[in-house]
């Protein structure tokens, strides 16, 4: 009994999240709610935010993850979210997360919500690498300073994790008092009283209208807003500068002033800590260099030296190589003075990834790595197990027993189940859990440990250029990438894309021309039994194809041009724990969202088969299969099993291949239509969902004839090709 007054004494109360991008919210958030937010920490992000009821310290709480913000002056998607939840929740708690190493970016939103009045606790995040970095941080006096509890934290280590429930209890108001030039302040003043003086928070509600955000406005009645309107044209009048830019400027020289005592880095090091990373880097060189030589005499000689003879004269031989490369390599940029500021192994492949001529060989390094990860392992062998074995020979024969003890194999029920090109269990399911699962997993593992080390907002610096061409910004670099492992959650990613424009661009290009990884193992394995040439030639017309339909896309489609704003967080080496936690809850994303979206699927297929439209469709394609692109009538059907299944349409051609049905020009000429062609159902679908069904069938209008033309080009360049060789020889 007294459990049920406790519960109605401890009312919920929102506990809101808030920090800049990148700066562990989402950790410290699966840390006090018992389970990790479905988001990325790279930039933007956490669009959709996660919440969950906790108790922490006897109190109840709505924890909301917000988006990462740098500002509660909105300038993306993000930002207006956050700015709204601030805004929405005055009564709210809120738990600021902190990056430790960049301590006076954190206090700016620090300083707006000490004048929306919001009561807070400050948790400075990452306090091992400031440590590492030699900031000296007097958090105590800090803590003093702002009269708010300050906390030092590291999330991915449940560091400082209880310290937070305790302080939560005891959140206050920071103490920031930031005087702006007169004019703003008579301005801040006049808006206050239309706001209501009276009202919490009114004095950084007053602000954000000057510095241009709209949100304290909405509740307002019409003559209000147009009178604070009006108050802010007329201060405007009398800066040189925006507004919102002259506010910002004088909280920063306020924190500047604030900071002076608390801040400090030590000049000297501890004696003997350059010589220490000196010899780690050297051992590792020593390694890395036998590593190499054992590998290329392998492959090279065909030996293994630790098999046969360490003292073979080709093992040195080839040895001498790798070490003269890494001696090299140690004189070119490690006692480079640029690399020579790094303080440890992880700030050196930092620095390595920020410059072009050491990023692009680490870039091939990392994509050889993530194909032998996911092309080679998860697309092979984990497939072949799941398939074959788990679903070949246990599962689906142990469901299909089970059900005719029900209905008899001609019943319609049995069909729909195990009807063997589109059963809902013999083709959705096994495709979706046996196929496409491991594949999927095992790139997300590998996104995961990307993700954590800091990679992937040097990779979308290092594409801005390339990107900035196409309409988007380098922040399209993740959904990109992604989309060689799945289109279908790849779409959703593009939410970290600011703008509409820059939103639709990447969805197109991602149903158009980025190949899913199960597409992609089985298309490399059919051009590798083909020629090398037809695998550069593939890769080159897709590519083209990409960079030009994105180019016409940015010319076409209105909207401003894209600009990146990225914070580069610290090359860190990643958590596994932290990193095979994601990777589960993606993975329960996935079943949870695309499984359901492939039964549906092969559901429509077997639809489309019984009542016969899906030959009347193969029979409308063959004209234009066989006269345009010159293949046999038989890949139309693989072309439109495609839309449910896009490796499955691979297949089908490379089997017409192997029974010598088709030549090497007509393989390439079938693998750059189908890659081209229609985006699979699942991925359909969640277009439907992302831009409406208007937008999708547009997108799928123009893609299926485009994909005809450019196979239809492709084969008028070979035939061409072909003719003039012939006639040279």
């Amino acid at each position: 009994m007294s459990g049920n007054t406790s519960e109605l004494e401890s009312p919920i109360r929102p506990l809101l999240l808030v920090g800049n991008p990148n700066v562990g919210k989402s950790v410290l958030f699966g840390l006090l709610s018992g389970k990790y937010a479905m988001v990325s920490n790279y930039p933007g992000t956490t669009v959709e935010m996660s919440r969950s009821h906790v108790r922490l310290e006897g109190q109840k709480y709505d924890l909301i993850d917000t988006p990462g913000a740098n500002s509660l002056l909105p300038n993306s998607e993000d930002e207006q979210v956050t700015a709204r939840m601030v805004l929405e929740n005055p009564e709210a708690i809120v738990l600021q997360v902190a990056d430790a190493k960049n301590i006076a970016r954190a206090l700016m939103l620090t300083v707006q919500l000490a004048e929306l009045e919001m009561p807070m606790v400050l948790a400075l995040n990452m306090w091992d690498e400031a440590k590492d970095l030699h900031l000296s941080i007097d958090y105590l006096g800090l803590a003093e300073r702002l009269g708010v509890r300050v906390v030092r934290t590291v999330a991915t280590e449940k560091r400082g994790f209880t310290a937070v429930k305790h302080a939560l209890g005891k959140a206050g108001i920071a103490r920031m008092a930031v005087t702006y030039p007169e004019a703003i302040e008579q301005a801040v003043s006049r808006i206050q009283a239309k706001l209501g003086t009276n009202g919490r928070g009114s004095r950084g509600r007053a602000l954000m209208i000057l510095g241009g955000a709209s949100g304290p406005l909405e509740s307002l009645n019409a003559e209000d807003r147009q009178d604070i309107l009006e108050i802010r044209r007329k201060t405007q009048i009398q800066f040189g500068e925006p507004l919102g830019y002259i506010i910002s400027q004088t909280r920063f020289n306020y924190l500047g002033q604030l900071l002076e005592p608390i801040v400090g880095r030590p000049e000297v090091e501890q004696a003997g800590g350059s010589a220490t990373r000196l010899a780690k880097t050297r051992i590792l060189l020593a390694i890395i260099t036998f590593l190499v030589g054992y590998k290329l005499a392998d492959m090279v000689l065909g030996i293994t030296p630790l098999q046969n003879r360490l003292g073979s004269l080709g093992y040195y031989l080839l040895l001498a190589g790798p070490g003269l490369l890494c001696s090299w390599a140690y004189q070119r940029f490690i006692r480079n003075p640029y690399f020579r500021q790094a303080n440890s192994f992880s700030e050196l492949l930092g620095l390595l990834t920020m410059r072009v001529r050491t990023a692009a060989p680490l870039v091939i390094i990392t994509l050889w790595l993530l194909y032998l990860l996911v092309g080679k392992f998860a697309a092979g062998i984990c497939v072949d197990f799941l398939e074959n074995t788990v679903f070949g020979a246990y599962i689906n024969p142990g469901l299909m027993y089970v059900v005719k003890l029900g209905v008899s194999e001609q019943s319609l029920v049995y069909k729909i189940l195990f009807d063997p090109e589109a059963g809902l269990i013999s083709v959705g399911l096994t495709y979706s859990v046996a196929i496409v699962l491991p594949i999927v997993g095992f790139f997300f593992l590998a996104f995961g440990l990307l993700e954590d080390s800091g990679y992937f907002p040097r990779l979308a610096m290092m594409l801005d250029k390339v990107f900035k061409r196409m309409g988007l910004s380098g922040k399209a670099a993740l959904p990109m990438v992604l989309g060689l492992g799945c289109a279908t959650m790849a779409t959703l990613t593009t939410r970290v894309l600011e703008t509409k424009k820059q939103r639709t661009i990447a969805i197109l290009l991602l149903a158009l021309a980025v190949p899913c990884s199960a597409q992609l193992g089985v298309i490399a394995g059919v051009l590798g039994r083909v020629s090398g040439g037809a695998f550069v030639l593939y890769v080159a017309v897709i590519g083209t194809q990409l960079l030009l339909v994105g180019y016409l896309a940015a010319k076409i489609l209105p909207g401003p041009a894209p600009q990146l704003i990225l914070e580069i967080p610290p090359f860190r080496v990643p958590q596994l724990g932290n990193v095979l936690t994601k990777t589960g809850y993606r993975l329960v994303w996935f079943l949870k969202e695309a499984v359901p979206l492939f039964l549906l699927g092969t559901l429509i297929l077997f639809v489309l088969m019984r009542l016969g439209i899906l030959a009347q469709l193969e029979q409308a394609a063959a004209p234009v299969v066989s006269g345009m692109l010159g293949l046999p009538e038989d890949t139309a059907k693989g072309f439109l099993m495609g839309f449910l299944r896009r490796d499955y349409a691979v297949v089908s051609i490379f089997n017409t291949y192997r029974q010598q049905a088709m030549g090497q020009d007509q393989i390439l000429v079938a693998l750059v239509v189908i890659t081209l062609f229609v985006p699979c159902i699942a991925n359909f679908f969640v277009m439907i969902k992302e831009k409406g069904i208007k937008i999708a069938f547009l997108m799928l209008a123009f893609i299926v004839p485009f994909a005809v033309l450019v196979g239809t080009a492709l084969r008028g360049v070979l035939i061409l090709y072909r003719s003039i060789f012939t006639g040279v020889n």
